[in-house]
């Protein structure tokens, strides 16, 4: 019996051992048409060898076929990959696989498609539907789709339940019926999730940020999104605003790219804090902020007459500088020069109190603001890339996407569940469309399989389809505001404990930080123009602004409590629920924490959070003098623990 046209795919595992994760074993292969009416046409494939009775069915499939998988990259690809290559399937580089080879599309952040063929030559694509929908949970698409579409779900009232797998229901047969009804529910609603993206076109691009960036393309330029043609048109006018940069430049701009901005003061803190954040930080840049248009032109000093240089240096331009300079910090400088900045890769996040910057690109404005932060001399401008100014560029889509997700949280306020995909979506229009960093880079890190069976990855640069420098330019000025924000509260001996990218937590009242920053700086009002990129206070259940404790570990890791209850936390790998378990007692430490997380489990005691190592010395990760890091010993601890289990 060969396999449907359309498919969704699922597996569930189990354990023989329930404590032990090492002895997990894939013990069923769920697959559901599209079509179907019921969970009662949903295929079963059962026993360890699940996965290879699934693919004796697609060696039986006389027809090319789709499957649907859902968290593809993180966890099904590993299991059919093996099984591939147990089942005597070769992995080619090659994106035109020949029978019985199989080809992936994939990075470190996981595979986006794998293509399949058979020893009769037909095709089996399979592709991750979570990726177009940004990762969010599949009960929450699937609620999603059920409310939009309730006929295609029959009698199904719960989309999928919590259950754990893990406790030796295949192998000891415990509630192993009720675990077999669970497991056909789960992959119906996978099937009627792919459903909906057939029939609304969303199968067309493998992420949400590339379907984003084309239908945004399409609403600037007048152009219908569903027609493959017009897509192709709209991406032409766009590149007739906004040209490509030659691959030299391209390459120096990705090179020089900063991410956000992301400091903290470790340790155990008590008084009175608020918490900001930012309204759509990035959206602001492409609708109000200060931009470009047109071809991106580049001087190069030593190529140059003093009067072309002065020129260019005096006139109405939009400019980047190719710079070098020795820095040091200034006493209420906010430490935003990293150890990558200085061409130290292997110090990562370390932020630098003083050391010298070679031939880095900025804005021109996020130097001098480097320079408010930093005293700086031997300076060199080596290069001034230049353009011509414009504000913004992107308001009419930035507003479209903006209302949608305005729209969207106020009808997720009135308890529509279904709202949260929508609000999701619409946000990823608004920070991943106009800027598309990942989109128009160039230089992409390939996932790949080695001779072993495990991933290998290589550098790939391909040709820049799009203009790279709106996405720099937007990354730039966000991280230059809140660089500015968190110097002016330090200069007015405001302590700022922590500032993630786009908020900040400050020991002050309200009253103080609106003093300092200006009234100008918070929202008023629901519309776009008096809401993106300024701030908003952070409340909490109660409604109140101020908090009187803040713990920090390290970067991306702090909780805030406020008369002993948990108000608000944040903690790289854990799960939401167990942060708020054990976060408010547990204590603030320098040492290194490994936090562990067994494979679809949830843990109920201990410090076990996610699997393998998400973990690094909070000490290590703020800013302190170069002769105080022992980069070898940081080292040799993050490598002892990354492969603790």
């Amino acid at each position: 019996m060969g396999l449907p046209q359309s498919f969704a795919y699922d597996t569930e595992t189990d354990r023989k051992d329930k404590d032990d994760w090492e002895c997990t074993k894939n013990c069923l292969v769920q697959v559901c048409s599209t079509t179907a009416a019921s969970k009662k046409e949903v295929i079963l494939y059962e026993g360890e060898d699940s996965i290879d009775q699934f693919l004796r069915a697609f060696e039986d499939t006389a027809y090319d076929c789709d499957c649907h998988a859902f968290n593809l990259g993180n966890y099904e690809y590993r299991w059919l990959k093996f099984a591939l290559l147990r089942n005597g399937y070769v992995y080619t580089k090659s994106k035109r696989p020949k029978p019985k080879e199989f080809a992936i599309w994939g990075d470190r952040s996981g595979v986006y498609k794998m293509l399949i063929v058979n020893a009769d030559g037909y095709r089996m694509t399979v592709t991750d539907d979570m990726k177009r929908f940004m990762g969010a949970p599949m009960k929450d698409i699937a609620q999603m789709v059920k409310d939009k579409h309730p006929d295609w779900f029959g009698d199904i009232v719960e989309v999928k339940e919590h259950v754990d797998y893990n406790n030796g229901w295949y192998y000891y047969g415990h509630q192993r019926d009720v675990m077999l009804s669970y497991a056909r529910q789960d992959v119906f609603s996978q099937a009627m999730i792919a459903r909906y993206c057939n029939e609304e076109n969303k199968t067309q691009f493998l992420t949400l940020q590339s379907q984003c960036m084309h239908e945004t393309l399409c609403m600037k330029y007048g152009k219908d999104k569903n027609d493959p043609k017009n897509r192709r048109y709209a991406k032409m006018d766009f590149r007739k605003e906004y040209p490509v940069l030659d691959q030299e430049m391209q390459l120096i701009a990705e090179e020089n790219l900063l991410g956000g901005y992301v400091w903290g003061n470790v340790g155990h803190h008590k008084g009175t804090f608020v918490h900001v954040d930012y309204k759509s930080s990035y959206p602001y840049e492409y609708a109000y902020g200060r931009m470009f248009r047109g071809k991106v032109c580049r001087m190069k000093r030593s190529e140059v007459s003093d009067e072309a240089w002065e020129r260019v240096k005096k006139g109405n331009f939009m400019r980047w500088l190719i710079v070098s300079f020795d820095f040091k910090i200034k006493e209420h400088g906010a430490p935003c020069i990293s150890a990558h900045e200085c061409r130290k890769k292997d110090r990562g996040s370390l932020k630098m109190s003083k050391g010298r910057i070679e031939k880095r690109l900025y804005t021109e404005s996020y130097f001098y603001e480097i320079a408010r932060n930093y005293d700086v001399w031997n300076v060199k401008v080596d290069e001034i890339w230049y353009a011509k100014p414009m504000v913004g560029g992107f308001e009419e889509v930035t507003r479209f996407w903006f209302e949608q997700k305005e729209e969207a949280s106020r009808l997720l306020a009135m308890g529509d569940r279904s709202q949260a995909i929508r609000k999701m979506m619409a946000k990823a229009g608004l920070n991943g469309s106009e800027h598309g960093k990942t989109i128009t880079k160039t230089l992409r890190l390939e996932r790949h399989v080695g001779e072993d069976g495990e991933d290998v990855y290589e550098w790939v640069q391909s040709e820049a389809e799009y203009n790279f420098m709106i996405g720099f330019t937007g990354m730039m000025n966000a991280r230059e505001r809140i660089v500015r924000e968190v110097r002016k509260l330090q200069e007015n001996d405001v302590d700022v404990m922590m500032c993630d990218t786009d908020s900040i937590v400050a020991k002050c009242n309200m009253r103080r930080m609106v003093e300092i920053l200006g009234t100008d700086r918070f929202t008023v009002g629901g519309d776009m123009m008096y809401s993106l990129g300024k701030f908003e206070f952070e409340k909490d259940k109660y409604g109140n602004v101020h908090f009187d404790e803040f713990k920090c570990w390290g970067l991306k890791r702090y909780c805030e409590l406020n008369r002993g209850e948990y108000r608000k936390s944040a903690f790289a790998g854990m799960h939401e629920e167990h942060q708020k378990r054990i976060l408010p007692t547990h204590c603030v430490s320098h040492k290194l924490t490994c936090w562990k997380q067994q494979t679809k489990r949830r843990i109920a005691e201990g410090n076990t959070i996610c699997e393998g190592v998400k973990s690094f010395s909070a000490y290590d990760v703020w800013y302190h003098d170069e002769d105080e890091i022992d980069i070898e010993e940081i080292e040799e601890r993050i490598r002892r623990v990354s492969y603790a289990r």
